[in-house]
């Protein structure tokens, strides 16, 4: 398909099967987006992928290949099994629901009162991709359920971030070179009673996190916080506010 391809807002489902385009591709409806096989968007897979849409899946071993991409999922952002792979400087954006409460969780997670967003999605399904921002709206929440993360990015959370399960921010192996950084930000920063966020580098790069949420930073009876390796952390209340 040789010219920009936007399938304009309709309510059927999408189903893309080994298909090359030579230009960017918008899909908008309210339902579903399937992809199958290998889909290159632009010839050297560098043109810009947006989808707006209920769900967007990809099959088990599916390979997009993409230059910017831009996802607003109604539903959830949980993508599958397969991988978008972006070129070097590709640029990711996440539009998150502004009347729900954010929850990054595992796949194999339901989510029934908010709107998740896979951890599996952020570290393997999205590939070659700069730094992802996630954002709650106004009086809602970033919910970090139990799993790990190991990109670069931004957790911002308006009414605040709250580690509910034990968390991991780490380097996608022992070895990757790759420095991570994780700033979080919003109202304020919990750690629920009983539950560890645990950080640790790789044995050549190091993970950071930096929390500087403008109100209150409190652990909870029980919480803990825990660093290895080559990792760093730095929390810092907004003025007149706590850390408990």
């Amino acid at each position: 398909l040789t010219t920009q391809q936007d399938t304009a807002d309709q309510s059927g489902a999408i189903h893309i099967t080994k298909t090359n385009f030579t230009s960017p591709l918008e899909l908008r409806t309210t339902a579903g987006t399937e992809f199958t096989g290998a889909v290159s968007i632009g010839t050297a897979g560098d043109q810009a992928l947006i989808i707006h849409a209920k769900s967007a899946a990809l099959d088990d071993g599916c390979t997009v290949k993409a230059g910017d991409i831009t996802l607003d999922l109604s539903d959830s952002m949980d993508l599958g099994k397969g991988t978008i792979s972006g070129k070097t400087g590709s640029k990711i954006t996440l539009v998150t629901p502004t009347d729900k409460d954010i929850y990054l969780a595992d796949s194999s997670e339901t989510i029934t009162n908010g709107y998740k967003i896979a951890y599996e999605t952020l570290n393997s399904t999205l590939t070659g991709y700069g730094d992802f921002t996630v954002n709650s709206g106004a009086g809602h929440s970033v919910f970090m359920q139990d799993g790990s993360l190991n990109k670069s990015g931004t957790i911002n959370g308006a009414a605040g971030v709250k580690v509910t399960g034990d968390v991991a921010i780490t380097a996608a192996n022992s070895t990757q070179p790759t420095a991570k950084t994780i700033e979080i930000t919003g109202g304020s920063f919990s750690i629920a009673a009983n539950k560890k966020l645990s950080i640790a580098g790789s044995d050549t790069a190091l993970t950071t996190v930096n929390i500087h949420p403008t109100g209150d930073i409190t652990l909870e009876d029980g919480a803990q916080i825990t660093v290895a390796g080559k990792a760093d952390i730095t929390m810092d209340s907004g003025s007149s506010h706590k850390v408990t």
